[in-house]
């Protein structure tokens, strides 16, 4: 139930088209969690404390209308359309990529932007073995195994294993009680475990089939709120995620591709007063091909079909289910300095034609030389999402019930961007300044009736919009020093322009009106010392916007040295978290952990 309260090798590479790649590539965490590397690159999760629920909004928009992809195809949950990103350790992934200008007309997207997961690593040569221990603060303990090998140079394949647990009973101050004691989390513990499995077979010069397999398995328990005297309730996620393609290609803008993907998800939610077994399944095949119809013009047709089951105990039917068939036409010109992209997207559920979704983007370059760049962009695109399992069908009872009456949201998104870069000697500076809205009808929420059950209904239209703001300098000082800086504001106003709750012009829960990041890198020869500074501001916490949590600031120090010698590689990894033990938090009587050390040993050899 939704319920509205009011980097590479074995490290993972952020990419975000929204800032600077180069500097956001520097900063590797071999062993956290995504959620971890993503609050560490100034973008804002909804964090319910370490370990716990970790869901990321982008641009003022809500968890479940941001979408996340795992190598193509979507892993938002179909019971209530989130994704935790506490469940993936950032080692399992290759790259990640932020889209907050994404759109719904993909295969794949979200109304809100889309985050953009990949395990493949193509670049591998010969026999790699990595494993990297970690350990630090309240008992927490990792180990992770990746093999990875070049088969001739018709085969890849690659297998990373891991392993993590933690008690988290973390000090606190309990800001509810007179004097506000410090007093130990209490039924934090975790324990999580999985593995993926990767094989890229070139069966023939042009053709290529690729397995992907993964899974995971995490067991938490809930830890109480400072609104409860204890807890003893946990939760048991696991999932399974297997890709099967095929590809063939006859030149680099020519291919022919089919893909199928099966997903598994299973939940179990285990409380004194609630006890919930939630399990789903999810097929989906796909056929692209991609032609150069002429010279400067090139169109990529995608054709798919999705079938979505889940059974939940409180369920009204035993099973819910759901059969989706689409069709994505992307066609794109670039000649000179313009490039322009569109692409839309035709979609049947259950036999109803749905909103038709649509995107386009113009790319004009104004400065392009070795030395100088400078470039503007504009996207504008028409959004939906439909609602979820749990919004649908959710049983009626006592305290909630379902509303298959909602129609899906509908939106309308708009972006301008302006990005430079300069070279100069031996320095680089980086620059964006990038200009958004977004307006959204038929906005769904959970609300509770006059008897106090709650329901989700289209209630409202919001009003996102906003700015951000990027300067990045890279200097070699000499053969041996060099030295990274950089500063990322971001303002966001998101506001009800129709509410029936009589909250119309409020800011939106839980979206801080100002956030800001500075980022500091230094490197001699083989040692590096990384200092980012994360500043939140103000978040309400209620509709009416009668309460709200206080801005915070969050400070954490990296170093690390790489050691190499014949055919080893060892790189030792020591991080300062929350450096100045700030007293913070992101959700309402949700504590975070103060100042913790982690350590982080890593053995490759080649």
């Amino acid at each position: 139930m939704t319920i509205d309260t009011s980097i590479f090798l074995s490290e993972i590479q952020i990419e975000d088209k929204a800032r600077t790649p180069e500097l956001l590539s520097s900063q590797h965490i071999p062993h956290s969690s995504i959620s971890t590397a993503m609050a560490l690159q100034g973008l804002f999760l909804k964090n319910y404390g370490i370990n716990s629920l970790s869901t990321l909004s982008l641009r003022g928009h809500s968890s479940s209308q941001t979408d996340v992809s795992l190598d193509g195809f979507s892993i938002r949950s179909n019971m209530n359309g989130l994704y935790d990103f506490n469940l993936i350790p950032s080692f399992l992934v290759h790259t990640l990529n932020v889209a907050p200008s994404g759109s719904s007309a993909g295969a794949t997207g979200g109304i809100g932007g889309e985050i953009r997961m990949k395990t493949d690593n193509e670049t591998v040569e010969g026999l790699n073995i990595s494993f990297v221990n970690s350990w630090g603060y309240y008992k927490n303990w990792g180990e992770y195994f990746s093999l990875e090998n070049r088969w001739k140079k018709n085969h890849i394949s690659s297998i990373k294993l891991f392993y993590k647990r933690g008690q988290n009973n973390f000090p606190y101050s309990d800001l509810n009680q007179i004097g506000t004691p410090t007093i130990k989390m209490e039924n934090n513990a975790f324990r999580q475990w999985g593995a993926t499995q990767n094989h890229i077979f070139n069966i023939k010069k042009d053709q290529i089939i690729r397995l992907k397999f993964w899974y995971a398995n995490h067991h938490r328990e809930l830890p109480p709120s400072l609104t409860e005297s204890s807890s003893s309730s946990f939760q048991n996620d696991e999932l399974i995620h297997g890709i099967l393609s095929w590809e063939k290609s006859w030149n680099k803008n020519t291919f022919l591709k089919w893909s199928h993907r099966y997903m598994n998800e299973h939940i179990y939610f285990n409380s004194p007063l609630l006890q919930t077994d939630s399990r789903s399944i999810r097929y989906e095949s796909r056929l692209e091909t991609k032609y150069p119809f002429k010279k400067y013009h090139l169109t990529h047709i995608t054709l798919g079909y999705e079938y979505s089951q889940a059974r939940v105990d409180d369920y009204e039917s035993d099973v819910a289910q759901e059969q989706r068939t689409y069709s994505v036409f992307k066609y794109r010109w670039n000649k000179n300095k313009f490039k322009t992209d569109l692409q839309s997207k035709i979609e049947m559920v259950n036999l109803e034609i749905q909103p038709v979704s649509f995107s386009g983007s113009i790319k004009y370059v104004l400065v392009s030389d070795g030395n100088r760049i400078l470039y503007v962009e504009g996207h504008l695109s028409r959004n939906h999402r439909r609602a979820t399992f749990n919004d649908l069908y959710w049983g009626n009872s006592a305290f909630s019930s379902g509303n298959p009456n909602l129609e899906s949201e509908i939106g309308w998104k708009e972006n301008i961007k302006i990005k430079g870069s300069l070279k100069r000697n031996k320095n680089q500076y980086d620059f964006q300044l990038d200009f958004y809205n977004s307006n959204i009808k038929n906005w769904i929420q959970w609300i509770p009736d006059n008897t106090g059950k709650w329901r989700p209904e289209n209630l409202k239209a919001v009003w996102n919009r906003g700015w951000e703001g990027s300067f990045s300098t890279r200097h070699n000082l000499s053969e041996k020093w060099s030295m990274e800086n950089s500063i990322h504001y971001y303002f966001t106003r998101s506001t009800n322009v129709k509410s029936s709750s009589h909250t119309e012009g409020e800011q939106l829960i839980y979206v801080p009106f100002h956030q800001g990041e500075i980022s500091f890198l230094l490197r001699y020869e083989k040692f590096q010392m990384n200092y980012n500074q994360n500043i939140i501001g103000k978040r309400f916490y209620t509709t009416d916007n009668s309460a709200s949590l206080p801005f915070y600031s969050v400070s954490n120090i990296f170093l690390s040295y790489e050691w190499n010698k014949n055919k080893f590689n060892i790189k030792p990894i020591l991080e300062f978290k929350n450096a100045f033990n700030q007293s913070y938090q992101v959700v309402a009587n949700r504590p975070m952990p103060p100042f913790h050390i982690q350590g982080t040993l890593i053995f490759i050899w080649k």
